[in-house]
């Protein structure tokens, strides 16, 4: 997903995505009156952003130090990462930890060296920092990097810190995309089935302050039989 330029979508192609999402069959988008594949990273992201307007994001750099050989971090703007536990301070605050949604014991461990981070705008108004981590064990590139950890810490909660940590198929900051206000932001997560042989569950996490508020996604996501680039087949969402 990070291809250099950690821009937002050109707009040849917002126009596309606008033009598509403006496309009605029966009242649904068109892309949720038949089914497709997408069979990359930006295809996917590209289906995530119809009918929505992405959140700014701009690139922050990692800068990493160490106190001792075992005790390193990577500073994100004013924010800190420790690498050893993934524990987060912004600057002159209290140590933090990222919340989430499942118990952490069932998610893989993520590796906290960040792959990217940026800081996020909504309407205009700056909202917080957003990091990408791959996860230990795994490749930090290539086929098998495509579960990763998404990473969000809102400004307006610097009072009382918190931050929140989402598991996701392709998952990446660029999926965020504006709430109804300058306080919200919402960033959407396909995530592992309970069981094999379901659908895959997508929803939108909508997040505002210090929480963050879960919405179901009616598409059904499914990987397609036989691909070996991870390509998905996106389903007609049921009304």
């Amino acid at each position: 997903m990070t291809d250099g330029s950690h821009s937002r979508v050109v707009p040849a192609v917002l126009a596309l995505v606008v033009w598509w999402g403006s496309a009605l069959i029966g009242g649904c988008p068109a892309w949720a009156a038949a089914s497709h594949v997408v069979d990359s990273p930006r295809a996917w992201l590209l289906a995530l952003h119809v009918g929505q307007t992405p959140a700014a994001l701009s690139p922050l750099p990692l800068v990493q130090g160490c106190f001792t050989p075992d005790h390193c971090q990577t500073r994100v703007g004013a924010l800190s990462v420790d690498q050893r536990d993934g524990a987060l301070r912004w600057d002159g605050g209290p140590r933090f930890k990222a919340r989430t949604t499942r118990p952490a014991r069932d998610l893989p461990v993520p590796d906290w060296t960040p792959l990217d981070a940026f800081a996020v705008s909504s309407h205009g108004k700056p909202w917080g920092v957003c990091m990408t981590l791959a996860h230990e064990g795994v490749g930090r590139s290539g086929s098998f990097q495509r579960w990763t950890s998404v990473v969000l810490v809102p400004l307006a909660a610097k009072a009382r810190p918190v931050a929140h940590r989402w598991v996701g198929y392709w998952a990446t900051c660029e999926a965020l995309v504006q709430g109804a206000s300058a306080t919200q932001v919402r960033l959407s997560v396909l995530e592992a089935p309970s069981a094999a042989g379901q659908t895959w569950p997508l929803r939108w996490q909508v997040c505002e302050g210090r929480a963050c508020v879960t919405q179901e996604d009616h598409r059904r996501v499914v990987p397609q039989p036989g691909a070996e680039d991870g390509a998905l087949l996106i389903l007609p969402a049921r009304h």
